[in-house]
């Protein structure tokens, strides 16, 4: 057992660790030509990321911003997005000032957690972890540690080789997984490459860029459209379903599993369906009476739990409750229709906006003259349809892909 003496020493080597002077972080020592450029010079934003297993990993992060003025002041704050999935842990902040004197210092309880639901979103477990300094002076220096633990995931973290407003002095991510499990990406905007280190057991990618200015934003610009490397794992786990990247085939079995057993109906709801279109004198009528039935008993609910933005409420639950998601509603759907035509093929189709087009500019306008978020307008306009071959001419869509 500790005496309070050695206990008093303890806490004040601790303390020491994170109230020590960063004279290496005096703005000094940034060239002026920088310093013309942008009001926010990142000094560096470091992310190693380790995965054990499919969905299992552990990522180290360090950034070290320095703040010039008030247009910069987004460096003071640090935000992340915990989930069921994705825990934040051992923060530390540090504030410093223009010579790199300690001032100040937050650390994970001096941080707010919020909801962060979306308009169109009812539940979600979706968070919002938040802590920032203040200052009345500038410039200042932020010194950011931090941990992620993932227990699931889709996909890696985007790295950003560019962005409006900001200096990057040095930037990396690196990845390292087992051989079996290689990272996919691919460049949207740039033409990075990444180092790659391989051994008997593992493999590690290395992204990095230094001394890049800030880019030019034009008006209505998303943040979507910031040049970056987009990564994604080859294996993958979420909610202890475990899926492949290799190929959209691969990646649609996935998305099968965890509609698996959640089309079904019971016995007396099926039979309540098939009276309903007792009367229709062809399949195409059967399927107009349900979608009508649909579109005036059943309304959409974004409810987003755990899983849920992937995996759909079963059509039990949809039929009892009478709402659903894209997701959900395109799976009742379904079921009722295999519910009265066991024979019909239906099949299920995500889609998204990602053009990089016309109509991507089209959506960056009306966002820009709405006032939306471009980033939640194309949500909106992405999700999940249920579509039979045999109605799919009248669509524009040719019957062939579906």
């Amino acid at each position: 057992m500790k005496t309070p003496v050695s206990l008093f020493v303890a806490l004040l080597a601790s303390a020491s660790l994170w109230s020590q002077d960063r004279p290496q972080y005096a703005v000094k020592n940034i060239p002026d030509s920088i310093r013309e450029k942008a009001s926010l010079i990142v000094r560096l934003d470091a992310e190693d990321m380790v995965v054990r297993q499919p969905g299992k990993g552990r990522s180290s992060i360090k950034r070290v911003v320095t703040i010039l003025g008030e247009k910069g002041k987004e460096g003071l704050y640090f935000i992340e997005h915990p989930d069921q999935f994705r825990k934040i842990e051992n923060v530390d902040m540090n504030l410093y000032d223009e010579n790199g004197k300690y001032l100040r210092h937050l650390k994970r309880k001096d941080l707010e957690k919020f909801n962060n639901n979306d308009e169109g979103t009812l539940v979600s477990d979706n968070k919002v972890l938040v802590g920032a300094f203040t200052t009345d002076r500038y410039p200042v220096t932020v010194e950011v540690e931090y941990n992620i633990d993932y227990d699931g995931f889709l996909e890696y973290s985007d790295f950003l080789t560019q962005y409006p407003e900001r200096y990057i002095m040095e930037s990396r991510l690196s990845i390292t997984t087992p051989v079996n499990n290689k990272p996919r990406y691919k460049n949207y905007r740039c033409n990075l490459q990444p180092v790659i280190k391989e051994n008997a057991n593992e493999v590690s990618y290395t992204w990095s860029v230094k001394n890049v200015p800030p880019m030019t934003l034009e008006d209505g610009t998303a943040s979507r459209n910031y040049p970056r490397v987009m990564i994604s794992p080859t294996l993958f786990e979420m909610d202890n379903f475990q899926g492949d990247m290799s190929s959209w085939q691969s990646f649609g079995q996935w998305q099968i599993r965890l509609n698996t057993q959640s089309t079904k109906l019971s016995p007396e709801r099926a039979e309540f369906y098939r009276r309903l279109v007792k009367d229709a004198r062809s399949d195409e009528e059967k399927i107009k009476i349900l979608y009508k039935y649909l579109q005036d008993n059943f309304r959409y609910v974004s409810i987003q739990l755990g899983i849920g933005g992937w995996k759909p409420f079963s059509a039990e639950f949809v039929d009892s409750k009478k709402y659903g998601d894209c997701k959900a509603l395109s799976n009742f759907m379904q079921a009722m229709l295999n519910a009265v035509m066991e024979s019909l093929v239906v099949h299920q189709i995500e889609f998204s906006l990602d053009d990089d087009g016309i109509v991507d500019r089209g959506i960056n306008a009306y966002a820009a003259q709405s006032g939306e978020d471009p980033a939640a307008v194309r949500s909106q306009l992405s999700g999940m349809f249920a579509m039979a071959p045999m109605v799919a001419s009248g669509t524009g869509i040719d019957p062939a892909v579906v």
